[in-house]
């Protein structure tokens, strides 16, 4: 994974040797000096811009260990998962949620999030899907 804070002038690369789970990251959020990256080997988050990690998996409460992507809205944290639905987490991490198809999803593999406003919508292998927080 690679970080610019100088508008892409010069990158920060973060590898497993930099304390990434995974070398394949799927989504990336960063906001100031706090970053989400989905990998194929759990989540991640820094908060001192990947000076050290904290990884999720399902031993957290995650869906599933293959995150796709992640993002925003209204301080909702949602990160799409393989075969484990939408894991949402509202406090950082500490807790989380899964919405599967028990809450309407058509299937659990979810490829992508998009947020805006109050709006989310998923990318699943059936479909789109879509939620206001």
């Amino acid at each position: 994974m690679s970080t610019s804070t100088d508008g892409g002038v010069s990158w920060n690369n973060f590898t497993t040797a930099d304390g990434l789970s995974g070398n394949s990251v799927r989504g990336v959020y960063a906001d100031g000096a706090e970053i989400w990256a989905a990998t194929t080997a759990r989540l991640n988050h820094s908060v001192d811009s990947g000076a050290s990690w904290t990884w999720y998996s399902t031993v957290e409460g995650m869906g599933s260990n293959y995150g796709h992507d992640v993002g925003l809205v209204n301080g909702r944290m949602f990160v799409p998962t393989n075969d484990g639905g939408v894991s949402v987490t509202s406090d950082s991490g500490s807790s989380w949620q899964v919405h599967h198809t028990a809450y309407g999803l058509g299937v659990n593999l979810v490829r992508a999030v998009a947020t805006r406003a109050t709006r989310v919508a998923v990318a699943t292998s059936a479909g789109i899907a879509f939620a206001a927080p």
